[in-house]
């Protein structure tokens, strides 16, 4: 599974897959009704989905898609940010370092 982000609640995160129905009227059709039992687990495996963990909403989409980019960028753009924009640290020990502050001195 990959990376999504869901549009109805702003999760992010790893997908998780539903199924419709219920287990417990699956047993009671089961155990009483044969051919309804069979039907109804027919029905409920092929309606698995998969869908945001946090709401159950199938309104996702990936995270590292241009919609999903998009939806970061507009919506929560921290998280945006803390996904996509790398960040840089300055390295004040480095040769570039020294040798601006040198340039500097010598403009000065």
């Amino acid at each position: 599974m990959s990376e999504i982000v869901c549009t109805s609640c702003g999760f992010t995160g790893e997908s998780s897959a539903v199924t419709k129905g219920s287990i417990g009227t699956e047993l009671v059709l089961w155990l009483f009704f044969l051919i309804p039992g069979l039907i109804y687990s027919i029905w409920r495996l092929s309606s698995k989905y998969e869908a945001c963990p946090k709401c159950k909403q199938n309104t996702i989409i990936p995270i590292d898609s241009p919609m999903g980019k998009k939806f970061l960028k507009e919506n929560l753009p921290d998280q945006y940010s803390a996904t996509f924009e790398k960040k840089y640290e300055v390295n004040k020990n480095g040769l570039a370092w020294k040798l601006g502050k040198l340039v500097k001195k010598i403009v000065k």
